[in-house]
């Protein structure tokens, strides 16, 4: 005998419509719902996700479980925080650019209220999104402040960590039409000890994570002067990046969602 267990990451009805992928909207209208229903039990990363899987089954007591995203805690280097702003912002943000990272709300926060440091935003990685936002950059005279640096690893994406006060998240996960999400990078950040911008709640951090600066699910312009106020809050607790690494280790690593999850299975 054995048991038919399906994972979900998000919602792929909302993802699909979103990105115009229309035969895979059709194929998860005919197909979908069956596997719901006929699998033995749902998995989703958060409770917005696995409640809506569950209610597409048709089975409201079908077994189900959430378990946000992991990592491997222990192929991350804590980082060593620099030890104040000293007149100079700087902001890293790790992705696979997309509409939903809001890379928009950085530009326009810059555009709109022009901080009296000066700020850098280091980009890590690639996409569309980030090359249309740094063509707008370069028009609106702000070229300098955005640096691509392509992607890294290893001692380089290490030295990044140091050098920067404070790293973003994604920003535009309402973009989705979702209301929670479990983003690798910040798990990457906790485990490193790099303090972050959400714009979405994550199950696995407590609300009032002091690590973590949440705004607003909208598509408004970032407050640059609460970022920095933001980051010299977290700085000035010297020991942070341990307290974020310990905090990782006992809920984000992955021997804790495999452990829940073989529980699970076997209680399956």
């Amino acid at each position: 005998d054995f048991k038919i267990v399906v994972e979900h990451q998000t919602i792929e009805s909302l993802e699909f419509r979103n990105s115009r992928r229309y035969l895979e909207i059709l194929f998860d209208k005919y197909y979908g719902d069956f596997l719901r229903r006929n699998c033995d039990a749902i998995v989703g990363v958060t409770d917005e996700i696995t409640r809506y899987e569950i209610s597409r089954s048709g089975i409201d007591d079908k077994p189900h479980i959430t378990i946000g995203n992991g990592c491997d805690v222990a192929s991350l280097p804590v980082r060593n925080p620099p030890e104040d702003i000293n007149g100079r912002l700087e902001i890293l943000i790790l992705a696979k650019f997309q509409k939903w990272h809001a890379l928009d709300r950085v530009l326009e926060g810059l555009k709109n209220k022009p901080l009296s440091l000066d700020t850098v935003v280091h980009l890590v990685g690639s996409g569309k999104e980030m090359d249309r936002i740094l063509e707008k950059a370069e028009t609106c005279g702000l070229n300098k402040v955005f640096v691509s640096h392509g992607y890294l690893k290893g001692k380089e994406l290490d030295d990044l960590f140091d050098r920067c006060h404070v790293a973003v998240g994604a920003l535009g996960v309402h973009r989705k039409g979702l209301l929670q999400s479990t983003p690798l990078k910040n798990r990457e950040y906790c485990s490193r000890g790099m303090p972050f911008i959400s714009s979405s709640p994550d199950p696995d951090f407590p609300e009032d994570s002091p690590w973590i600066l949440s705004l607003q699910a909208d598509d408004s312009p970032l407050d640059f002067e609460q970022i920095v106020q933001f980051a010299r809050a977290v700085i000035d607790d010297r020991d942070h990046p341990q307290k974020m690494r310990s905090f990782a280790i006992k809920n984000l690593d992955w021997s804790v969602k495999m452990y829940r999850l073989k529980s699970f299975l076997l209680a399956l």
